[in-house]
């Protein structure tokens, strides 16, 4: 994969935390990296891929309409980071 991917989990980790620490404003900075790099990432991912990544972050941003920032944590943080990595895992084996 092309994709820095450890900046990918490492936007989502911030992100996650400031969604925890009910910092809306900088979780939303961080989310503006996040997507970036999911954009770029998806257009190297298979098409099952693709739909399951597209999945998940519909739930995050679900999550964040509801201003349910320890949900949308949980998703940045352990299933769409779970995701990634696993993806990541897979490309390179």
């Amino acid at each position: 994969m092309t994709v820095d991917v450890d900046n990918i989990l490492k936007d989502l980790r911030a992100a996650a935390k400031y969604f925890l620490l009910a910092e809306e404003s900088f979780g939303a900075e961080s989310m503006l990296q996040v997507t970036d790099g999911l954009i770029a990432l998806s257009s190297h991912l298979p098409p099952q891929a693709q739909y399951t990544l597209n999945q998940l972050v519909g739930q995050a941003f679900a999550a964040q309409q509801r201003h349910d920032l320890i949900g949308l944590a949980d998703y940045l943080n352990v299933e769409l980071y779970d995701f990634i990595q696993q993806l990541d895992k897979q490309s390179v084996n």
